[in-house]
């Protein structure tokens, strides 16, 4: 059973964003706090991708770009929820070390493979891969699912209100990064004075995600090609190397894609969902397979999700 197998838990020890020794700074860390994890999870939610949600209303119309985007926010957190509650029952402290558990050494793969092209995007989902880096930096980690569930409240509303009102305001004449509609004249007083501060107040948001994002990012990549690797915290030059060629390729990428509605097009119908809905239902049905659930009302909870997951996909 590949739940046993030690060449798996190469990387899946408990890796928090904060080190437990914070050197001279005032001894060791005690652990975040409620409010500093749902921050560090709220803040990594509110991606890149929440500047294509008024286009995403302009495409789907209003009515059901609303309820698309609260049924997202239901689907997250039982995800979110499923992945929690297996990851106590196989010992393990990442998403990946999960997969790897139900599906051994190709299902791991796969899945940084998802994350890889869904990071690289900065899309919503990314909450799911930053999960456990948050919950294992707790002072209480009982915590984890109000945690959840207040940020996943939190920002629903938070894109409700960016993806309406911006479409309110710009209406057909919404852009894929409704960013640019910010560029010219808006016909409302201080209209500049505006401009500058949603500029500026995106500009601030994106340098806190940023580095929680590349995290995660660098963290997959560093799996595919060394799997078998002592873990890059301990190897600096491996460390600095995959910063510089991430960093690289980002800015490239940046540069030659020519438009955020194709790159979150492809990365939102295929990594995304793999990740956020796919995967979580198939670990559940597996661990079900496996005997670590012997309910039958609980297979048919997660042949359900499984189910409202592909509806979604589709």
């Amino acid at each position: 059973m590949p739940f046993s197998d030690p060449k798996y838990r190469r990387s899946q020890r408990a890796t928090p964003l904060l080190p437990k020794d914070r050197g001279g700074a005032g001894g060791e860390f005690a652990g975040a706090s409620f409010t500093g994890a749902v921050f560090n999870l709220s803040t990594t939610i509110v991606g890149a991708g929440i500047m294509a949600l008024p286009a995403t209303l302009k495409q789907l119309g209003a009515i059901p770009g609303l309820i698309t985007i609260l049924l997202a926010g239901m689907l997250t957190e039982k995800s979110i929820e499923i992945i929690l509650r297996f990851s106590k029952a196989a010992k393990t402290g990442s998403y990946s070390g999960l997969a790897a558990d139900a599906f051994s050494g190709a299902g791991r793969n796969i899945l940084q493979l998802c994350i890889v092209m869904n990071n690289v995007g900065m899309l919503v989902v990314y909450m799911i891969i930053i999960v456990h880096p948050i919950e294992n930096e707790l002072k209480d980690p009982s915590q984890m699912k109000s945690i959840v569930r207040t940020s996943i409240t939190l920002c629903t509303s938070v894109y409700v209100a960016t993806s309406f009102f911006g479409f309110l305001l710009f209406g057909n004449q919404t852009m894929d990064d409704v960013l640019a509609n910010f560029d010219g004249e808006l016909g409302i007083p201080f209209s500049s004075l505006l401009n500058d501060i949603v500029r500026v107040s995106y500009a601030i948001h994106l340098m806190l995600v940023f580095p929680i994002v590349f995290y995660s990012l660098r963290l997959n990549v560093d799996g595919i090609l060394f799997p078998y690797a002592i873990p890059i915290a301990y190897d600096d030059r491996r460390f600095y190397a995959l910063t510089i060629a991430l960093m690289g390729f980002i800015f490239l990428g940046a540069n030659f894609v020519p438009s955020i509605w194709d790159a979150f097009q492809f990365t939102g119908a295929t990594a995304t969902v793999s990740v956020g809905f796919i995967f979580p239902a198939a670990i559940a049905l597996r661990c079900v397979e496996l005997e670590f659930i012997h309910s039958l009302s609980a297979k048919k909870v997660h042949n359900g999700c499984l189910h409202d997951s592909m509806t979604l996909m589709l």
